[in-house]
């Protein structure tokens, strides 16, 4: 279930929330009907909250529960985030909360704070701001 208060694409035109594209192509996760993917040029401001899996290659500002999370080299994600699995490539701001893996990729920028249970962050990948390892539920 998707709840937004804004849509937006980069022409700023208004995207009601029946015009949500759900992806359901992921093979990895099994509840395929509740992915969905923010393309580039795609903002969304207020909240998301999933079960299954986002990824983000546009932008989120609010709040955005799932899964599992992917952002991509052009995502930008700021604001309270929940997950038991994420991968940035992109851009991950503020209140991070991770259950499970947390993996920075080389491109990936994250800052604030998080709380993960497992971390990785490969080369090149920047973090800044206050860590706290957790136990993974």
């Amino acid at each position: 279930m998707a709840t937004l208060s804004s849509l937006q694409q980069s022409n700023n035109r208004t995207i009601s929330s029946s015009e949500l594209i759900v992806n359901n192509e992921n093979p990895n996760v099994k509840d395929q009907s509740t992915n969905i993917h923010i393309g580039e040029g795609v903002s969304i401001v207020g909240s998301i909250t999933l079960s299954g899996h986002a990824t983000v290659n546009g932008s989120v500002d609010g709040e955005l529960r799932a899964g599992s999370l992917d952002i991509g080299q052009t995502g930008h994600v700021s604001g309270k985030v929940y997950a038991k699995r994420m991968t940035i490539s992109g851009e991950l701001k503020q209140e991070i909360f991770c259950s499970e893996h947390f993996h920075i990729h080389s491109t990936g920028r994250v800052s604030g704070n998080l709380e993960y249970s497992e971390i990785q962050i490969d080369r090149g990948g920047r973090f800044v701001g206050d860590m706290k390892e957790v136990k993974a539920k």
